[in-house]
């Protein structure tokens, strides 16, 4: 953050992909070369994070999300592409991806400048082979996925979209991504789904717990169908394993995102997943 802009600050980035690419180079790895460099344009910010924003307190407790050191100002981009160019030049056989959140559906602001942003450097010639989509989502008793959209949080504020339509608008921003010639990995997904008002020491209750887990599955597995239909996607990557390291999650109540329960079972999402890989 001290570092003198834009030369210094280059000449730090540089050095980096320069010293950390050499470790894979030549096993054509994948590279996130940046995570969230977008800034929150679903809450009403739009453009990259930069140097510009404060270095705060968020609502949320933690640091300010728009700051970025990479960026001057919204739309300077400079560094960004010299280190793309950089890792070009440093292994011609990597895979070089922007990384992001909120960003796999089409027709959202977020979704929209992503696929903008990253075609506009493949049209300058920049060499940028797709983009990374991190999926976090929180699915409801009912199966329909909520989004915090808007400040401050509250669930009664959240977007609310059934599950079928989710992966409809994911399947057609993938193809969009396919037709520009550019990749897409999902880098973190996890399906939180509602834990609180179903008491696993009841019967009624272990029957609710399974509804839930029913369309955690599915939201999965339909994820990973998507990604197998698709041959621009190359990662399918989980956020965890196992509940048991789930972390603190923004909505009360919801947790256990993943296919491995808290004592390492496996838990219907994994078999609905193995099923998919054995038959397709």
């Amino acid at each position: 953050r001290d570092l003198a802009f834009p030369d210094a600050t280059r000449e730090l980035l540089l050095y980096h992909i320069e010293k950390d690419l050499r470790y894979t180079k030549g096993q054509n790895p994948i590279w996130l070369l940046f995570n969230e460099a977008i800034q929150s344009i679903e809450y009403g910010n739009s453009g990259l994070r930069n140097r510009r924003n404060p270095i705060g307190v968020n609502q949320w407790g933690g640091t300010e999300w728009d700051y970025s050191p990479w960026a001057g100002n919204t739309t300077d981009s400079s560094i960004i592409k010299a280190a793309f160019v950089k890792a070009r030049e440093v292994d011609p056989g990597a895979t070089l991806l922007l990384n992001d959140f909120e960003d796999e559906e089409i027709g959202l602001k977020k979704s929209e400048y992503l696929f903008e942003f990253a075609s506009g450097l493949q049209d300058e010639g920049i060499p940028i082979d797709g983009v990374g989509w991190q999926l976090h989502n929180f699915i409801d008793p009912d199966g329909k996925l909520f989004f915090a959209r808007a400040i401050p949080f509250t669930y009664e504020s959240a977007a609310k979209e059934d599950l079928d339509t989710y992966l409809g608008n994911v399947d057609l921003n993938v193809k969009r991504y396919a037709a520009r010639g550019l990749k897409v990995a999902f880098t973190e997904v996890e399906g939180q789904i509602k834990v609180a008002g179903a008491d696993l020491t009841t019967p009624a209750g272990r029957t609710e717990y399974e509804k839930r887990l029913q369309w955690q599955a599915e939201y999965f597995a339909g994820l990973l169908k998507l990604a197998l239909r698709n041959e621009n996607v190359i990662l399918f990557q989980c956020q965890g394993a196992t509940d048991k390291y789930h972390g603190d999650q923004p909505w009360p109540g919801y947790g256990n995102g993943f296919i491995f329960d808290k004592r390492y079972n496996p838990k219907p999402a994994y078999y609905a997943m193995l099923d998919l890989l054995e038959h397709s």
